[in-house]
């Protein structure tokens, strides 16, 4: 969190490197900021190159994510649909859920201490 008084770009550069998961929120808004698309994906995904991290992205909105450098990755939600073409939209939510469980059991099977002590996402069941 980046508290008042904060530097944000060393806090978020920290946050960065300190993270097992970095979660890239894809939408027009955020591939069209400077920060985000030359400082923080770059980072993310040189973090992630070093198997140091693991990046999903995570399609809000229909933009071209996969155009950008992130667009090598697996996204979530399923097939990388965006969130807002989902009818009813915790279906889309509920592949978010379930793919970012999958990561971090990966990552506890991997010995990740700092995996071990975040839970999978709860209370989240496969109702299919």
């Amino acid at each position: 969190m980046i508290d008042p008084g904060d530097e944000w770009d060393e806090t978020i550069q920290r946050e960065l490197r300190e993270a097992d998961v970095i979660i890239i929120l894809a939408s027009v808004a955020a591939l069209s900021t400077d920060y985000i698309t030359e400082h923080e994906i770059p980072k993310a995904l040189e973090l992630h190159a070093a198997r140091e991290s693991i990046v999903v992205p995570i399609v809000l909105e229909s933009c071209r994510w996969d155009k950008t450098a992130l667009g090598s990755l697996n996204a979530l939600p399923e097939k990388a649909k965006p969130l807002n073409k989902w009818k009813p939209p915790s279906d889309g939510w509920h592949t978010v859920a379930n793919g970012l469980a999958q990561v971090l059991e990966k990552l506890m099977k991997q010995g990740h201490k700092r995996a071990a002590q975040t839970s999978p996402v709860s209370g989240v069941e496969d109702e299919r």
